[in-house]
Parts: structure tokens; C-alpha cells; sequence
């Protein structure tokens, strides 16, 4: 670190160099190039100081045979395409030092493309201009750099694009690294000063790119399908919802249009009873209020078993001389009236109000007929019979003639079988 401030300290010496004809200002020099800044700010330990381009203690001009020797102690591969190049041959008869000529000696720049080509910070347009073939050769090589670090940063930024947005896209950025050390072997190649040697280089390079740019549009592309699927999945699945909740809540809408006449029909009957009104009652409503009733039967032992449900669509049939579609249409209104348990203290008044004593006793024996078919007999189905038949008026005495009377006909008895 210490070996420039040692050289210099009589170097920089404008006395001591005075009768030599030796110029002070190499500390000042190489404090400003890239070497310097390798060493002092990178830490890198190889990077040349004084005495690895002049010697140690036999410190003599790198000049005495070709400054390319020195340079190419480390730019081994730039030396030996430098050393084939017409510039050599022509540097060299003109008795110009090779690398020294577009880089300086001590004050060597960080190399760039901007060394390159015509422009204002361009080493060629010292001597070439674009009417030369040098100059010519000059623009071509930075063309060719130029579209590969173009190309890059397109497949580049793509890349990054399908990584960000959740892609796998890892292996074609591995592969992109060497259309970097396509990059610098370009690089490299302007030193033969070969548009030809430039290109070839480039070409490998643009292959890689042109292929991690394609795998990146087509992650995008992927990236869009699920986009575009997720979201037609999404509308489907709000479509089919929307459609359930409009079918539900019509078939509701239904229901309590259905219910809400059936009951207001009854309750009306009920008002007009107690006025003393005479409220004429069809038929449908009188099937439908002694359903209602015997379906509250069938559900007194907390179980109505498919059989249950059997028998007394039968019964109903036989009963009101329905169609088999008929009879079952029936049931399910009557089914509608169970959520309001109340509802049976007004189909068994609108029952008792309009059946004469005779079809009060057949409705009975129904209900009998009903709660025996299984073969056994519950305390809350007995229970439930004696209270609609006082809620017809009956007494005890005719529900048990009723049942008497069924079971000497059908040859039915629950006999002590209870639950």
C-alpha cells in the first residue's frame, strides 16, 4: 500500500528529477487510476503498484522491450490478441508504445465501451474518423457489444418480472450468466480489432439471451393463463352462488305465499266463527286441515319411518279418492303447517266445525288406523288421539268404539305392545 508514497518520495521530487528529464507527476497519476483504486479501495492485493510494472531494486523503464510484456503479465489474453492485431505491427513501426497508446500509462482508466467506437470519450477517434475503415471497424464493434448488452437487459428484465410475480424461472437466469462471459470474451476480442472477432463472440452471447427472454414471455404467458382461469373460475363460482340464493329464496318465497294463504284462510274461518259468520269451506281445506291433523299423529312418537309415510299416503287416497300425485301434493302442504304447532287447535275447530258426527268418528278411526299400523302404540300417540277427539267433541267413549270397530275389521290390535 505504501509502495507509490516510498517511490514517489523522490519521484514527486521536481529537484531530484530535474537533471534526469524525468516528469513528477506519476503519484498524482496513478492515485486517479483504476489500479490504484483496486489496491486502495477494493483491497486487491494483485492489483499493480510501482514496482510490479518497473522492479524492485533494478527499477528500470517497462519500455526497453515492449510495454506489452509487462501489461500482459496480468491481461494475458488481451496481450496475445493485441500481439496479432495489424495495430502491433503499427505501433511498433511508428515507435508508439502498445497499451500505453489508448489507455495511459500511470493514470490508466476503468475500461468501458465508452473507449470504444467514435464518440467524445472514445480512444479510436484520436486517430480514425467515420469515413476511415478504422472508424468503420470501430462503430461496427461497439454495434455489436451494444446489442448483446441491449439484448441482456431485456432478457434480464423480463426474468425479474416472472420471479417477482411468483415463476419459476431460475434456471434460465443461471443460464443468462453466460451471455455475460459472452459479454467480456467480446470484450476482449476489440483488441484484435476484428468486427469479425467481435461478432462471432456476440452472436454466442445474443443465442442466450434470445433463449432466456423467450423462457421469461412464456412464464408471463403461463402466468396470465392461471390470471385469466382463476378469475373465469371465480365468475362461475359467483354465477352458480347466485343462482342457488335466487332459486332458494324464490322456492321460500313460495313456500310462505302457499302458507300464508292456507293459514290466512283458516284464521279468517276462526274470526268469522266467533262472529257468528257462516264462512263456506271447500273441500281442499277440509282435506288439507284433517292431513295436517293426521300428519301430526304420524310425528307423535318423534319418528315418521318411510313405511309410516307409505300408509298414510294410502290412507289419504282412500280417504279424499285422490291420485297417487294428488295424495302426495297434500302431504307436503300439510307438512308446511308443522312449523306453527298452534295450527292444530285450528284445523281441528275448522274440522269440527264443518264434519258431521259420523265423518268425525271415520276421521277417528283414520287416526287409529294410522298410529297402529306399525304394530305397537305410544303413550303420546294415545295422548294425541283423546285430545283431537275432544277438540271434535267426541268423548272418550267413542274413541275407543272407533278403535273397537277398526281393529274387529282389519284384525289389527296393538294390544299392551306400547313405547
Amino acid at each position: 500500500m505504501r509502495v507509490s508514497e516510498t517511490c514517489c518520495s523522490c519521484h514527486a521530487d521536481p529537484e531530484r528529477m530535474e537533471p534526469y528529464g524525468i516528469a513528477n507527476d506519476q503519484l498524482d497519476r496513478y492515485s486517479q487510476s483504476v489500479h490504484w483504486e483496486m489496491l486502495s479501495v477494493e483491497g486487491d492485493l494483485s492489483a499493480p503498484t510501482c514496482n510490479d510494472c518497473h522492479g524492485n531494486h533494478g527499477a528500470a523503464p517497462p519500455g526497453i522491450s515492449w510495454v506489452g510484456n509487462v501489461c500482459g503479465g496480468c491481461h494475458s489474453v488481451i496481450a496475445e490478441l493485441f500481439d496479432g492485431s495489424f495495430h502491433s505491427q503499427f505501433l511498433t513501426l511508428l515507435g508508439m508504445p502498445g497499451c500505453v497508446t489508448c489507455h495511459n500509462n500511470h493514470d490508466i482508466r476503468r475500461t468501458s465501451d465508452e473507449l470504444l467506437g467514435l464518440g467524445d470519450d472514445a480512444v479510436c477517434a484520436r486517430c480514425h474518423s467515420d469515413e476511415s475503415k478504422g472508424g468503420e471497424v470501430a462503430v461496427a464493434m461497439r454495434s455489436f457489444i451494444d446489442s448483446l448488452g441491449t439484448a441482456f437487459e431485456a432478457a434480464d428484465s423480463i426474468l425479474s418480472r416472472a420471479e417477482n410475480a411468483g415463476m419459476e424461472v431460475s434456471q434460465a437466469q443461471f443460464e443468462l450468466n453466460d451471455a455475460l462471459s459472452a459479454r467480456v470474451r467480446a470484450r476482449n476480442a476489440v483488441h484484435a480489432f476484428s468486427a469479425d472477432a467481435v461478432e462471432e463472440e456476440v452472436e454466442s452471447g445474443l443465442e442466450v439471451t434470445a433463449a432466456a427472454y423467450e423462457r421469461g414471455a412464456a412464464a408471463l404467458a403461463e402466468l396470465r393463463f392461471r390470471r385469466t382461469g382463476l378469475a373465469v373460475s371465480a365468475l362461475i363460482i359467483l354465477a352458480l352462488i347466485v343462482g342457488i340464493v335466487l332459486t332458494i329464496r324464490a322456492t321460500e318465497e313460495r313456500v310462505t305465499a302457499s302458507v300464508d294463504t292456507i293459514t290466512g284462510f283458516f284464521f279468517e274461518s276462526m274470526v268469522a266463527a266467533k262472529e257468528g259468520q257462516r264462512v263456506p269451506v271447500a273441500p281442499e281445506e277440509l282435506r288439507l286441515a284433517a292431513c295436517a291433523v293426521l300428519l301430526e299423529l304420524a310425528h307423535a312418537a318423534n319418528r315418521f319411518a318411510e313405511g309410516e309415510r307409505k300408509h298414510l299416503e294410502d290412507l289419504i287416497r282412500r280417504t279424499f279418492d285422490l291420485e297417487e300425485a294428488q295424495a302426495r301434493k297434500l302431504i307436503e302442504l300439510a307438512e308446511q303447517q308443522r312449523v306453527e304447532p298452534k295450527h292444530i287447535a285450528r284445523f281441528t275447530s275448522l274440522i269440527a266445525r264443518s264434519y258431521t258426527t259420523e265423518e268425525k268418528i271415520t276421521l277417528v278411526k283414520d287416526m287409529w288406523d294410522l298410529v297402529l299400523s306399525d304394530g305397537e302404540l305410544a303413550v303420546r300417540e294415545q295422548y294425541l288421539i283423546n285430545r283431537i277427539a275432544r277438540l271434535l267433541g267426541l268423548d272418550a267413549g267413542a274413541v275407543a268404539a272407533a278403535r273397537a270397530e277398526l281393529e274387529q275389521t282389519t284384525g289389527r290390535d296393538a294390544g299392551e305392545r306400547r313405547s
